[in-house]
């Protein structure tokens, strides 16, 4: 599975989002504005979904409750990157 990131410009409401791409990849969209510690979160926050498998799902709201009751500290970007990152705390 491929995921890519990408700062973008984007509302002050939204910190991330993810798309699907065609061939299967995933592109994570992360707002150029936040700084470190929120992007490395809001990051985290989009892998636990793509991890999750959360875009079969059809309720949103359960899927966000879900996400946001989930594991420590970027726990799913460290999963993704299979322990070959490391995170300090901010």
């Amino acid at each position: 599975m491929d995921i890519y990131f990408q700062e973008a410009v984007l509302p002050a409401k939204t910190k991330s989002f993810v798309v699907t791409m065609l061939d299967g990849s995933y592109t994570v969209l992360l707002n150029a504005d936040l700084c470190l510690a929120a992007t490395l979160e809001a990051a985290d926050h989009e892998v636990r979904h793509i991890l999750d498998k959360d875009f079969e799902g059809v309720d949103v709201n359960q899927i966000e409750l879900r996400a946001h009751a989930k594991g420590g500290k970027h726990e799913a970007l460290a999963a993704y990157f299979n322990g070959r990152i490391a995170f300090d705390p901010c």
